[in-house]
């Protein structure tokens, strides 16, 4: 049983078939430098052997603590983690990535040194055949700048690269939002700048991000599915920031949203123009090029054929 219940850190790690890469990610966490953190694992509705192996894991360690729920979603996953989390901080990982041994030691050493609400840190991208750095290099350490780099998608809004401090979650009243799978995590970090917190930056890629080992992520693929979580990703960013605030981002998020689902056919043409024809005026004034800005306001007009002269649609 694990005694600690006041850990410095929280790492909550959403688990989902993970069973083919799931002891390379506990490896990696579990040579962590830092050692006052507990880990929370949950299982949501598993139909492989992961939830077993989170089992086997907690026998072993006791600040690893396991939640089995029915499936959800990632979202409703990471929830129930906030919602159990003991630390001072939390932290999201995605057990299909790994962490480097000090991921949680630099994160927690620069919270405490600069008293950070947020502390954030590069990260890599792992791929078939070579492995980038990305760098965030933030100009400014501002809640609000780094509100416009995320909405600009300038910034990563996951949260595998963000130590957090858990008290801002019930402070501000954020929760993960049911069934948004996809942006979930960028959504809380949009409603956490928007409390005006304090943020610091560790310029070190701590975290490896892969793109190999799990095809099947929703990330990976666009689909009608992972359309319609972007279109509720957009209508919750436009209800939670305030009206005629961040609108660049705000702009580029719909514009983005619909490009994507133009570009990929995941809807008819009658039904993209029923959506998005509200969304023109946020179109024209978006910061994508002139080609892709009239490509949007077409189709959105009902004038598919014309918009699809300078778009190549893929289905």
């Amino acid at each position: 049983m694990n005694t600690n219940t006041h850990p410095r850190i929280s790492l909550i790690v959403a688990v989902y078939n993970a069973e083919a890469y799931f002891h390379t990610f506990m490896q990696s966490v579990l040579s962590q430098t830092f050692t006052d953190f507990e880990v929370l694992l949950v299982n949501d509705g598993s139909s492989d052997g992961s939830g077993e192996l989170c089992d086997d894991y907690a026998a072993r360690d006791s600040r690893i603590r396991v939640f089995h729920k029915a499936n959800g979603g990632v979202a409703s996953a990471r929830q129930v983690g906030i919602e159990n989390a003991r630390g001072e901080y939390t932290i999201h990982a995605d057990p299909d990535d790994t962490v480097a041994p000090t991921y949680l030691e630099d994160l927690y050493a620069e919270a405490v040194k600069e008293d950070a609400d947020m502390v954030m840190c590069d990260y890599y991208v792992v791929q078939a055949k070579k492995m980038r750095y990305r760098r965030i290099a933030p100009k400014s350490l501002d809640s609000s700048k780094m509100l416009d780099g995320i909405l600009l998608a300038k910034i990563p809004g996951f949260l595998c690269n963000k130590l957090i401090r858990r008290s801002l979650y019930e402070r501000f009243g954020i929760s993960f939002v049911a069934g948004l799978d996809y942006g979930e995590d960028t959504l809380v970090c949009v409603k956490l700048m928007l409390g005006g917190i304090k943020i610091a930056y560790v310029k070190k890629a701590l975290y490896y991000y892969n793109w190999v080992v799990n095809p099947n992520s929703i990330t990976r693929k666009y689909n009608r599915q992972k359309f319609e979580m972007r279109l509720n990703f957009i209508k919750q960013i436009s209800a939670v920031i305030p009206e005629g605030e961040h609108t660049a981002g705000v702009n580029y998020r719909c514009a983005e949203v619909a490009y994507q689902c133009m570009k990929w056919g995941v809807i008819d043409d009658k039904e993209f123009e029923s959506i998005f024809r509200p969304y023109r005026g946020k179109f024209w004034r978006s910061k994508f090029s002139l080609k892709r800005r009239l490509v949007l306001l077409l189709a959105a007009s009902g004038f598919q054929s014309m918009a699809r002269n300078f778009i190549k649609k893929k289905r």
